[in-house]
């Protein structure tokens, strides 16, 4: 019974290996356009020109980039967190009621891992442009 079991276990990994590129191939690719829903309308009072419509720059070769990397703070009563612009990774954590073996308070981030492993929360993914580099 075990044998059958990994037999199917196998099986289906080994399907799902091989549908990957024909799921990529054949699969719509979708291209994400800003919408503009979300902007306020104009006061009624004023008289307003109407705005030239806005053309969507296309989806390849547009990056965005901050002029440096800034960070952001979220603090409570419970913890302080830093986050930084690239990447949008946490560099600190730290739980004010808690104490590391020191005594301070404890940070979850621990640094040198971190700078070696990378940091919680940060992502990565595969990019195509990258592959043929």
């Amino acid at each position: 019974m075990e044998r059958r079991l990994l037999l199917v276990f196998a099986l289906t990994f080994i399907v799902i290996l091989a549908s990957q590129p024909l799921l990529k191939k054949y699969l719509p690719q979708s291209t994400a356009t800003p919408t503009q829903q979300n902007q306020p309308a104009p006061p009624k009072s004023e008289a307003v020109a109407p705005a030239p419509p806005v053309t969507p720059p296309s989806a390849e070769g547009v990056t965005k980039q901050a002029e440096a990397e800034a960070t952001t703070v979220i603090e409570n009563d419970l913890y302080k967190i830093t986050f930084t612009n690239r990447g949008a990774v946490v560099k600190s954590w730290i739980l004010k009621r808690f104490d590391d073996d020191k005594g301070q308070p404890l940070d979850m981030v621990h640094s040198a891992a971190a700078a070696k492993y990378g940091f919680p929360l940060s992502l990565w993914t595969w990019d195509e442009a990258q592959r043929n580099k």
